[in-house]
């Protein structure tokens, strides 16, 4: 592999993990907000709410993951044209097609990575959520979950 693939595939992963942490961070924290609001007249301890939206949040982060990769090419691109490294490729030999292969190409093995590991533990989280929070609800509002994939019923 060479050199400046390296340095491609290194800087669009660095820019990838830091939208994702800076997603991750905003969704903790309305996590907390929206968990904090349903156990404000529950008797709970003050970090239950906290890890119950800890335990949410990969759940969210999986289905924002398109909108994090959009976020993370622009970043990749600026980052690159602000200090001119662009130029410097073009000067080596680098067209804009073969940029556009090394990005495609992380991407795609990223998302594949994602969608075989980090869908696995998020929806077991998930359902470790639920169960959680099920305890603390009389109606059992819980046992049911929307999602994409259709009505998701829990059998007790």
């Amino acid at each position: 592999m060479k050199t400046y693939t390296k340095f491609l595939i290194f800087n669009f992963i660095k820019s990838f993990v830091f939208v994702t942490l800076v997603l991750l961070g905003l969704i903790i924290i309305l996590n907390v907000l929206g968990e904090l609001e349903f156990f404000k007249k529950l008797n709970v301890s003050n970090i239950f709410p906290i890890y119950l939206a800890l335990l949410n949040a990969p759940s969210f982060i999986f289905d924002m993951f398109p909108f994090i990769f959009i976020l993370s090419t622009q970043l990749f691109f600026v980052n690159i044209f602000e200090d001119n490294q662009i130029q410097i490729f073009k000067y080596s030999g680098l067209k804009n097609f073969q940029l556009i292969k090394i990005i495609s190409a992380t991407t795609f093995l990223l998302s594949i990575l994602i969608i075989f590991f980090f869908y696995n533990m998020s929806s077991n989280l998930k359902s470790y959520y639920l169960e959680l929070k099920l305890k603390y609800t009389a109606d059992g509002k819980y046992l049911a979950v929307v999602t994409n994939n259709g009505l998701w019923i829990k059998d007790v």
